[in-house]
């Protein structure tokens, strides 16, 4: 540790003895800890509004200044590599490019990530640049090979994808959690990471997908409610393929048919964060319907689902013979802008 034991030179009544030798001592100390900015691993206990401490505990040195108050972060410091990484070099939600893709090698299992660069998701981010890799492994954990699997096995369900830093490596990896930084194959240190997208696996494969900025487009739309029979007036919660874990706009297209018409028939879609209203065919409160004569309907929607991948619906009429059709086309995520 860098950091004088008693900061300054000898001044008080027990110290008006101080001999020159203990004099100089002090100020070397004193002037020592200046220096090197009072490295060490912890905090100067002198301390005042404006001191400059550089931690030490790990790899990279974290530089500080206390405000009066508080310790604020300014920055990292790479002893290594001799690099200093600013914080706050990034506004916070910024991303470009990034982009996710199925791999086309090994679609089952396996992604590739655009070069780009991204705010890391800390209250003071870290703009972590990425150049890009392919093939990485969804069923191989991180740190061996190409794997990128935080959690510690593979299942069906989402994974969100992410970069992540240590304030001076960047790499990427999959998780389940939105914090993956608890998960076993998580690397120690590395304390920035940036959701920057997600992506499906079902049926023991990933979903093919593409995507263009915000928006993800799944490659064969899946059928999230097939025939379901009319539950009458009561709202359903539908649950769709998409990202679970956060909110995002999904577009799909809702169709209904009635075999055995006896009015009109309105179905509302909408989402679970809005209130639950009764459709009404009359008032035509409804965003798909149909007559009595054509006995069906159908609309492009893109509503806004839960963290539980969620919508809902209700129908205006109360009778077994509706039968609804959800067709799940992709959805738009803002990736923590």
């Amino acid at each position: 540790m860098s950091q004088a034991s008693t900061w300054g030179v000898p001044r008080n009544a027990s110290e008006q003895d101080a001999s020159e030798e203990q004099f100089a001592v002090r100020a070397d100390e004193s002037l020592d800890a200046l220096l090197s900015s009072h490295k060490g691993n912890s905090a100067p206990s002198y301390a005042q509004a404006g001191t400059q401490w550089i931690d030490d505990t790990g790899t990279p040195w974290i530089v500080k200044m206390y405000d009066g108050a508080d310790w604020i972060v300014t920055g990292w410091l790479n002893a290594t590599t001799n690099q200093f990484t600013p914080a706050g070099a990034a506004l916070k939600g910024q991303i470009a490019g990034l982009t996710i893709s199925n791999n086309s090698t090994d679609a089952t299992n396996d992604i590739d990530i655009a070069a780009g660069e991204c705010a890391s998701e800390a209250t003071i981010p870290l703009l972590m640049s990425y150049a890009g890799s392919t093939g990485i492994q969804l069923d191989v954990a991180y740190g061996t090979g190409s794997g990128g699997r935080f959690d510690s096995a593979i299942s069906n369900g989402a994974w969100h994808v992410f970069i992540i830093s240590n304030g001076t490596t960047v790499g990427r990896g999959l998780s389940k959690s939105l914090n993956p930084t608890g998960e076993p194959n998580y690397p120690a240190g590395y304390s920035h990471y940036r959701r920057i997208g997600s992506v499906i696996r079902a049926s023991s494969a990933l979903i093919g997908f593409t995507q263009v900025g915000d928006d993800f487009l799944l490659n064969v739309p899946v059928l999230d409610a097939n025939a379901v029979s009319g539950p009458g007036t009561a709202a359903v919660l539908l649950a769709l393929t998409v990202p679970f874990g956060i909110k995002v706009i999904a577009n799909v297209t809702v169709s209904y048919v009635d075999t055995s018409p006896v009015g009109g028939t309105a179905v509302l879609v909408t989402s679970p964060d809005q209130t639950n209203t009764a459709p009404d065919f009359a008032s035509r409160l409804g965003n798909v319907w149909g007559s009595a004569a054509a006995g069906d309907g159908s609309n492009d929607l893109q509503v806004r689902t839960n963290t539980s991948q969620q919508i809902r619906y209700r129908f205006s009429q109360s009778t077994a013979d509706h039968f609804l059709y959800v067709l799940t086309n992709g959805w738009t995520d803002t990736r923590g802008r």
